[in-house]
């Protein structure tokens, strides 16, 4: 084995010393935000579409100071002030991922702020797209969480854990005075007794995706006080099985790293969209998304490469609004090593993200053999790198044979990066 490899992909786990007076000015805005989320409780959606019209107006002010929109409004003869709610949406143009690629410098409003960041996306539909981030935006979250507790009546905790399955392995402790004067503890499945240190933690909010909770589900019981589940498809089997092993609510929610948060399921396992913050809508099937609160970048119907369809309902668990129906994001994929164990693909996203590839295809095609198709460009690395990340997660030698090709075909707008030919192992 290449032991430059092991030493690359053995990132040592990080501690984050945050300062708490560095994000303690962000407090009121993460407040504000909470707020809007729980007073935004129309009637019907005739009250809704003309309430949440003025919530469009933070949209149009940074439509004016962002160089690329206003290029791309005069070209359609449009103005930002000819936007003033959700009906005038139709006569704008929407924003494909190919275009935030190639204009992402030219997105943000002007002047920047110097806490802004700017980070790669996922690259579930592609290649990665860089995505800036207003301090605001990294933190808008909290808001989010907040307000799923105070809509579900539980109590708060001050204690954030963050599972990551992923085998880079990272951790990280931070500060997080805008929820709470809390704390974020990254806790990782590659080191050493992940489970005894959540344990550690007193009823804990829980981060995680569903390879997360697979592995969870084989721990002895937590019992935090929320579970929230992102990044790919929550079946309802694996929800059931989490909610009767932590005793609480499990929330699978919607988002992207371009827009952040967009919509959270309740205890009627419906999909609500997170209004007044976003508006969505459904064009031909495809989730198109504005993004109504301030942040670094103007979003003007993004279209996610997410299929579903936006109705609206006077739900049971009491909440009035718009839902996404039908979805349909980021499928799960399951390889099967070769003792038998069901191993999340997507563990294996991460690896792809820093080549400047247009898309990409890993497919196993029997229990040690994969073939991994590429578009673009990959660094002489990523074989290695491949290897060893199999290696780990219990594949001692896997046969891997690599193709480049112009394009990889697709049965629907969202990319399927991953797909197996195995069938699983008999329960």
């Amino acid at each position: 084995m290449n032991s430059q490899v092991v030493d690359e992909l053995d990132i040592v786990p990080e501690v984050r010393h945050t300062d708490p007076e560095r994000l303690r000015w962000l407090v009121p805005e993460v407040s504000a935000a909470t707020d809007r989320l729980l007073s935004f409780q129309p009637t019907d959606e005739r009250a809704a579409t003309a309430s949440i019209a003025q919530h469009f107006a933070s949209l149009r002010k940074a439509l004016w100071t962002s160089p690329h929109m206003i290029s791309r409004l005069r070209a359609c003869g449009l103005s930002p002030d000819d936007l003033q709610g959700p009906d005038d949406l139709h006569h704008f143009p929407t924003l494909s991922r190919t275009e935030w690629g190639n204009a992402w410098r030219d997105l943000p409003i002007h002047p920047p702020e110097p806490l802004w960041v700017a980070v790669p996306s996922s690259g579930s539909t592609g290649a990665p797209v860089q995505v800036v981030k207003s301090a605001f935006d990294q933190v808008h979250m909290w808001a989010v969480l907040d307000f799923l507790i105070v809509r579900r009546q539980l109590t708060r905790s001050t204690q954030v854990a963050l599972l990551c399955t992923l085998p880079s392995g990272m951790e990280y402790d931070a500060a997080l005075p805008m929820f709470h004067e809390g704390h974020l503890h990254r806790i990782s499945t590659q080191r050493a007794r992940p489970w005894e240190r959540l344990a550690a933690l007193p009823n804990p909010i829980l981060f995680t995706d569903p390879a997360g909770l697979h592995w969870l589900l084989a721990q002895s019981p937590l019992r935090p006080t929320l579970v929230l589940s992102s990044a790919s498809h929550l079946s309802p089997s694996v929800r059931q099985a989490s909610e009767a092993h932590f005793q609480c609510p499990v929330v699978d929610y919607y988002a992207t790293t371009e827009v952040g948060a967009i919509a959270a399921t309740c205890g009627e396992q419906r999909l609500h969209v997170l209004a007044p913050e976003v508006f969505v809508e459904s064009i031909e099937g495809e989730l198109v998304v504005s993004r109504l609160r301030s942040s670094a970048i103007p979003i003007l119907r993004y279209r996610t490469g997410d299929s579903g369809r936006v109705a609206w309902i006077s739900c049971r668990c009491g909440q009035n609004g718009w839902v996404i129906a039908d979805f349909s994001g980021r499928h799960a994929c399951w390889f099967t090593n070769p003792a038998g164990a069901q191993i999340d693909a997507w563990q294996l996203a991460w690896l792809f993200k820093h080549h400047a590839l247009t898309d990409f295809r890993v497919t196993q095609d029997s229990t040690s053999q994969f073939t991994i198709e590429l578009v673009g460009t990959a660094k002489p690395n990523l074989q290695e790198h491949l290897y060893e990340a199999l290696f780990r997660m219990g594949w001692v030698s896997p046969s891997l044979s690599f193709h480049t090709c112009e394009a990889i075909p697709r049965s629907g707008s969202k990319a399927s990066p991953f797909r197996t030919m195995v069938s699983p192992p008999s329960p």
